[in-house]
């Protein structure tokens, strides 16, 4: 029997992974070239992804935060996944970027006061 929190905390982990098995797909053959350099669960309900894109060279290495839910589909973590990687292939355009002077990535969706995302330690 689930308490909710599981179902909760599976979520972001089901978007990371449909993000990660859809990215492949809408490759430079599609659209620009986008590559992403790490991925990650932030505990709770947020995934982060690093990545640099074509089109902003000169921005460098951007980070990308997206808080779960609601979700594109409702009751689809899945279809989070897909919309996360449409996200990081289109042009950013008028999105605001905040730049974390300790580390020099500028993250899409981390608005102040929040603190900048950390990638967790690896568990071997």
């Amino acid at each position: 029997m689930s308490d909710g929190q599981e179902v909760e905390a599976a979520e972001p982990e089901r978007v990371l992974r449909a993000f990660l098995e859809y990215l492949p797909q809408a490759g430079p053959s599609d659209l620009w070239r986008v590559e992403v350099l790490d991925a990650w669960v932030e505990p709770p309900n947020a995934v982060c992804v690093l990545f640099r894109h074509e089109l902003a060279d000169s921005v460098g290495v951007l980070g990308h935060r997206s808080v779960y839910p609601p979700h594109v589909e409702r009751g689809d973590p899945e279809s989070s996944g897909r919309e996360l990687v449409e996200d990081i292939y289109e042009p950013l355009g008028n999105v605001v970027l905040r730049k974390d002077p300790a580390t020099g990535i500028s993250w899409v969706g981390v608005v102040p006061p929040a603190p900048f995302p950390v990638r967790p330690p690896t568990q071997d």
